[in-house]
């Protein structure tokens, strides 16, 4: 009885969710600081909240109307969800999921404070590789309540494992092309003031956005309930994130500069801390 009231305490506090993720996820201790400063960071300001809440409200609000079908039935309104909206809908709430991340990742909190990050001597490829891995648990958060409500709703048990494996491929390969040139550490980089940008980002919301859904919907209808077509989707997306991660090794690449430990012109006072 007392092991197991000890088991159920650890398990209410979550101590035994984060024994298993600093055993599998995040083995070093730089990675665990990186991955509680995203998330404590995140949790009690109210303006990234409000910028959260409005990606989450637009994938929502863009999800539902791609998966719902509302017909007049008997003078009465009829919702209904068909397997070719549902394969359009998941694809949409990654993407809104990993832009809103992406967006709030850019707001900065307390510049001053930057010279931290210096004296800790962190990798910039482990502190994004770090971030991806927080926002590909929160992907499956969304993910994983939306295979809840279909299978709820009667949904067969082949087409929630297709929704799952095809959702997890698509948050992966968006997470590697949305912190592709990313070099900074989440918040600490300053606000752009210019708008060079904004033609690409009006092109991805615009073009990128249905090209996605239009994608993930044929590579479903080709896969069908095919275990080996299914394994060649898998292979490929596994290839291209495969792929993308070399060519963010490269000494080329921003982030192996390690810009963001370099970015203060004055010297930094570190009293033999950094020792």
């Amino acid at each position: 009885m007392a092991l197991e009231s000890s088991r159920s305490a650890r398990l209410r506090d979550g101590r035994l969710w984060r024994e298993f993720a600093h055993r599998t996820l995040l083995r070093s201790p730089d990675t665990r600081a990186v991955f509680y400063f995203v998330g404590q960071t995140l949790a009690p300001l109210s303006r990234y909240h409000a910028r959260l809440a409005a990606y989450a409200g637009a994938g929502i609000a863009l999800g539902i109307t791609v998966a719902m079908r509302v017909d007049l039935d008997g003078g009465g309104l009829h919702m209904s969800a068909s397997r070719t909206r549902v394969q359009a809908a998941v694809p949409f709430l990654m993407f809104w999921t990993v832009a809103g991340l992406r967006t709030a990742f850019l707001l900065p909190t307390e510049l001053s404070a930057r010279c931290v990050f210096r004296m800790a001597d962190l990798s910039t490829q482990r502190v994004i590789s770090t971030t991806k891995v927080f926002v590909l648990l929160l992907c499956s958060t969304v993910l994983a309540v939306v295979l809840l409500v279909l299978a709820l709703a009667g949904w067969p048990d082949s087409e929630l494992w297709c929704h799952c494996v095809f959702g997890l491929c698509c948050a992966i390969l968006l997470i590697d092309l949305f912190f592709y040139l990313e070099a900074y550490m989440p918040f600490t980089r300053p606000l752009l003031t210019e708008r060079s940008n904004l033609p690409m980002t009006l092109a991805v919301y615009v073009f990128g956005l249905p090209v996605l859904g239009l994608l993930m919907v044929t590579l479903e209808r080709w896969t069908g309930h095919s275990a080996l077509r299914v394994l060649v989707v898998c292979s490929a997306a596994a290839a291209a994130h495969v792929f993308l991660h070399c060519l963010r090794r490269l000494p080329s690449h921003p982030a192996s500069a390690d810009v963001f430990l370099d970015e203060m012109t004055e010297p930094v006072q570190t009293l033999g801390l950094s020792r």
